[in-house]
């Protein structure tokens, strides 16, 4: 099998590559990041497995009325990816409402720990494109499920390197 791909999404494009795939009897691999304020989106595709998590886009558990991505949500997140290789699908569209944070931040995490290639982002780094602003937390716990973990000079210099290659407001 071929090193899977995997692509960022916001939740109404992943709702279209789903119903385009079912249409095509096509396998895809989704995992589905939503606010604790949205419903559940259908993913499901022929021979593909999808992942859905509920987690608000937030890097601080103490934020009145908002809910974090927990350890347990990260260690899902690793066991479904050992799920999604036992399947035939090559692509993993990684989700959320906007496609821009906590699914960027996933993303970012499982290109680091598996080097699967993120086709949407400039040279696979979402840390330099400007499209994207990784959801910190996401990124440190789904590696520290994954086996790995980053140091805070690590996390630093991501962090940076994000900032410095923003657009000026």
């Amino acid at each position: 099998m071929k090193k899977p791909i995997i692509q960022i999404a916001s939740r109404r494009v992943a709702e279209a590559i789903a119903a385009l795939a079912r249409e095509k009897g096509k396998a895809v691999g989704f995992l589905s990041i939503r606010s604790t304020d949205e419903d559940i989106p259908d993913l499901s595709t022929p021979g593909g497995c999808v992942l859905y998590l509920q987690f608000d886009d937030v890097d601080d558990e103490n934020i009145a009325g908002c809910t974090p991505m927990s350890e347990e949500q990260a260690q899902l997140i690793a066991d479904f990816v050992d799920e999604f290789t036992t399947t035939n699908a090559n692509r993993l569209i990684v989700t959320c409402s906007a496609g821009v944070s906590r699914s960027a931040g996933v993303a970012a995490a499982l290109h680091e720990a598996l080097g699967w290639e993120i086709r949407n982002a400039y040279e696979s780094d979402v840390f330099t494109d400007g499209k994207f602003s990784p959801n910190m937390r996401c990124y440190r716990m789904v590696l520290r499920a994954m086996g790995c973990d980053a140091t805070p000079e690590e996390l630093e210099r991501l962090w940076r390197r994000a900032v410095d290659s923003a657009d000026a407001v």
